[in-house]
């Protein structure tokens, strides 16, 4: 049986993490779900703990692209 997206997410960011330093991940207080918290455990300061404000969080990533980062926002869906 494969692996659940959620763990290949979260394993997937770590290894475009190693080989390129301009990414960074957002999480809105759901890393344990969304896997993210692989990523903040190798690279924190790479990872931002937005809390529960996704709106912020999509702000933060914008503003983060728009001056040269990868930004990966992260949050659940319905």
């Amino acid at each position: 049986m494969g692996k659940a997206t959620r763990v290949a997410f979260g394993e997937t960011l770590v290894r475009i993490g190693e080989t390129h330093d301009r990414v960074v991940v957002l999480d809105a207080d759901l890393s344990c779900s969304t896997q993210t918290a692989k990523f903040a455990e190798a690279f924190p300061s790479r990872f931002i703990q937005a809390g529960i404000a996704e709106g912020n969080m999509v702000g933060l990533a914008t503003g983060l692209a728009l001056t040269g980062f990868v930004p990966f926002a992260a949050s659940s869906a319905c």
